[in-house]
């Protein structure tokens, strides 16, 4: 079925990755199908190379920047909200970084209580029990 099928003596682990099939976005989806149930006799790889590193299948939550944020608009409302503040000349790159980690943190933790309440989605009541305890691990 696959191309480049190698069985181990004792281990008896089988390399199910296509030769071509090198990319890590290939690996991760079938390692995800195979944990969901859709390929469960298929065999998972044991090539060092596309092992995932990390200590469970996680997906990262916010994709890589494909593009600047609009810092001119960050700076904007900065002075709108302060404005006799002086902002050095990146304060604006660290604003919009914690702002980044405040969304992720608030996302997982809502995540977390969707999966406590069995819910497979998470909703907005799932985000507002959790705001405050954000809001505070963020607070200044």
């Amino acid at each position: 079925m696959w191309g480049g099928k190698e069985l181990k003596k004792d281990a008896k682990v089988l390399h199910c990755c296509p030769p071509n099939a090198t990319s890590t976005h290939y690996n991760s989806a079938r390692r995800r199908r195979q944990h969901r149930g859709h390929m469960a006799d298929a065999p998972i790889c044991t090539r060092r190379t596309h092992l995932d590193t990390r200590s469970s299948h996680q997906t990262p939550l916010f994709p890589p920047m494909t593009q600047l944020y609009p810092r001119s608009t960050l700076k904007r409302l900065v002075k709108a909200h302060q404005p006799k503040s002086q902002l050095s000349k990146n304060a604006d790159v660290l604003l919009y970084l914690d702002y980044v980690l405040f969304l992720n943190r608030l996302a997982t933790e809502a995540r977390i209580a969707a999966l406590k309440n069995n819910d497979k989605t998470v909703e907005s009541r799932h985000i507002n029990a959790v705001l405050e305890v954000v809001l505070q691990q963020f607070k200044a």
